[in-house]
């Protein structure tokens, strides 16, 4: 255990020392060398699960105070905050009222988190495994090909996921490809178009070296029951046809999403109390959790009683807007919503992850990709490839599933709005999915102008569909500039 724990040390030494301020200072001086680091399968294999433990134990990826799945559903219409004038941070995303002079640390949490954590991690380790020769090459070596193909493939997906929020979150942003601090610490803001050209290469690229299978922690064996926490060939293929779907390739989109849909010997849909359960069958991508005693950071910073919500422990409810939107007879509406009383009022909280208890079981693995979203891109997909009755098919799979009948949506514009609806329900506080959608779409406009007003706030702005980053980011890179309209 000694021995592991050095190893694990000195990696995180050699890979993420010089991470505080990516683009400003040089790279860390230590006896241990990224040769020694790489140079075999359990410490290259220990250097990447650094990445998804940051990941998993960071607030980054987590639904916590600073994570993906509750500050862009403040901003949309899916949260709001209990105690605005005492969490005035959040209240500033929940009302769109975001400044560049005011950008508090949580506006540019995540800017700091992708480019000094998982941008930094994935250049360092995809340098480091590149020049490594493997065992077949070098017979002093104790890397096997198998495991640095793998972890190649795992690092450009990390990478590729990274830039894919990145654009999400702040438009046109500078497309770092290397651990180069001379190159970093000048690099301006890139183009989203060129950034997705290198979230598709990067997402190619592991589609072609990821592993068919979900393996073993020595990234050789699979078994049926092998933890699905980190990414292999169908991750890659589920998260490119998200991003052929943002950027308007539909046939590509329809065509890796019926890949995933397809693999039945891994996917399918679940019952909705299993949805997001450990390796449920729903799972294409999870995060295992890593903070002592609990499940998922979701359920803690979700599941909410009146009491907690009047004495400022939990911070978020849903908003109105959205529990209003479910239909008559939604099953979901039962299983992923739940209520408290504060105050004599009702106010409602996701409850997708239902373990919130310290020290309880480790039940439920946190959900970063699903099949059912593969099912609602393939249903966009295929309507807007003219494929009316195959997309229907996709909608009411999932429609099915909550216990609805079929849509009654037939044209493709009465469709594209059912898709759309669909998948405020199903996606609702997992990762941004409901603020992405509406740029995406074009009706963030129309939405918010309605929705800012009745969260507290004054006239929504288009600007305001990106976050600004601090002007202190800007003092340690000059070359960036803050995001427009800001």
């Amino acid at each position: 255990m000694k021995i592991r724990t050095v190893l694990y040390m000195g990696i995180f030494l050699v890979i993420s020392l010089s991470c505080k301020k990516l683009v400003e200072i040089a790279p860390p001086r230590t006896s241990l060398t990224a040769e020694a680091v790489f140079s075999n399968d359990e410490s290259a294999i220990a250097a990447v699960n650094q990445v998804y433990a940051n990941a998993s134990g960071s607030d980054l990826l987590q639904a916590s105070f600073l994570g993906l799945s509750s500050f862009p559903g403040l901003s949309s219409d899916e949260l709001m905050v209990y105690l605005p004038n005492t969490y005035t941070a959040m209240a500033e995303f929940n009302r769109n009222a975001l400044t560049a002079l005011t950008a508090t640390s949580n506006a540019n949490q995540f800017w700091n988190r992708f480019y000094s954590t998982e941008v930094y991690y994935s250049n360092r380790i995809i340098e480091g495994l590149s020049e490594q020769k493997t065992s077949g090459e070098d017979s002093n070596s104790k890397l096997s090909g198998k495991v640095k193909k793998q972890l190649l493939g795992e690092m450009k997906f990390i990478r590729a996921f990274s830039y894919f929020y990145l654009v999400q979150l702040y438009g046109d942003v500078p497309l770092l490809t290397s651990s180069n601090y001379a190159v970093n610490s000048v690099a301006t803001r890139t183009s989203k178009e060129i950034v997705y050209q290198q979230i598709i290469s990067d997402l190619k690229y592991a589609v072609d070296n990821l592993s068919d299978a979900y393996l073993q922690s020595d990234l050789t064996t699979s078994v049926a029951t092998s933890p699905r926490i980190r990414p292999i060939k169908w991750a890659a293929k589920a998260l490119l046809a998200r991003v052929y779907i943002f950027t308007g390739n539909t046939a590509a989109a329809e065509t890796e999403s019926k890949e995933v849909i397809n693999n039945t010997n891994l996917y399918s849909l679940t019952t909705l109390e299993n949805v997001f359960k450990a390796n449920s069958r729903e799972a294409i991508w999870q995060l295992q959790p890593v903070v002592t005693g609990r499940n998922t950071q979701e359920a803690w910073a979700f599941i909410a009683t009146g009491a907690e919500l009047i004495n400022g422990t939990k911070v978020y409810y849903l908003n109105n807007a959205l529990v209003s939107a479910f239909e008559s007879g939604d099953l979901r509406r039962n299983s992923w919503i739940g209520s408290t009383i504060a105050n004599g009022v009702t106010c409602y909280y996701p409850f997708k992850y239902k373990s919130a208890t310290l020290n309880s079981p480790v039940t439920e693995y946190s959900m970063v990709l699903r099949v059912a979203e593969q099912y609602l891109i393939c249903a966009e997909a295929c309507v807007k490839n003219n494929k009316i009755s195959e997309g229907q098919g996709f909608l009411n799979a999932i429609r099915n599933r909550a216990g609805l009948g079929n849509t009654t949506a037939s044209t493709k514009d009465e469709l594209l709005d059912a898709i759309l609806a669909e998948r405020r329900i199903e996606l609702f506080s997992e990762f941004g999915h409901r603020w992405f959608d509406l740029k995406r779409t074009g009706k963030i406009d129309d939405i918010m102008r309605v929705a800012t007003p009745n969260k507290g706030g004054l006239d929504w702005q288009p600007y305001q569909s990106f976050y600004p980053i601090m002007p202190s980011q800007m003092l340690l890179n000059q070359n960036i500039t803050q995001t427009p309209g800001y």
